[in-house]
């Protein structure tokens, strides 16, 4: 297979915003051995040229200097996760961005390669979409030609990515294992979560 270079996708790990419903900030709860925005680092490292978290200012004085990261730049603030990919894009317009925030701790080796697979295939912005048939605009690859319609987006009327998505006619793909992308969002999740993960 004709694969786009890895050195021009590079991987975003989505920290996220104030997690209210949860209590604690989603990046830092350990399900994995280590907190989850590290674990995810790792994940991502075998699949792209460079891997990147996505994080605002306090989020970032708790990130060791010798990872990657991208705070959010005051010009696209509060407007919810795509503040943290329009960050990514302005530094890293020519690149291609494969979105993974920090909410789906099931996520796996095998998921992130099909998403990638169908990106490399269909050549556009790929989007899993969960049981329900939703769109996940946060588990997704985004082709760079997306950059400019994103922004236009961003600047005319909304900031929701699922809608930028419908309306661009991304690809969606139905994950091998739906229940990977459920949301954990709340307390008691955490708990089932790390039950199930021993």
């Amino acid at each position: 297979m004709n694969l786009v270079n890895k050195e021009n996708i590079a991987a975003l790990v989505l920290c996220g915003g104030k997690s209210e419903r949860m209590g604690q900030d989603k990046c830092f709860i350990n399900y994995h051995g280590q907190p989850q925005v590290f674990h995810l680092v790792g994940l991502l490292q075998s699949f792209v040229g460079e891997v990147f978290i996505s994080c605002n200012e306090q989020q970032a004085i708790k990130i060791a200097a010798n990872y990657h990261k991208i705070v959010d730049q005051q010009r696209f603030a509060n407007k919810g996760p795509l503040t943290g990919l329009l960050s990514a894009m302005a530094q890293h317009p020519h690149k291609h961005w494969l979105i993974i925030a920090c909410d789906y701790p099931l996520l796996n080796h095998e998921d992130v390669q099909q998403l990638l697979t169908a990106f490399y295939e269909n050549k556009d912005t790929v989007v899993f979409i969960n049981k329900a048939g939703f769109m996940e605009p946060l588990i997704a690859v985004y082709h760079h030609k997306d950059v400019v319609a994103l922004k236009e987006t961003h600047e005319q009327y909304h900031n929701s990515l699922s809608a930028f998505l419908k309306e661009n006619k991304s690809i969606t793909l139905l994950p091998n294992n739906p229940s990977h992308i459920e949301s954990i969002d709340a307390p008691q999740q955490v708990v089932s979560i790390k039950k199930l993960l021993g």
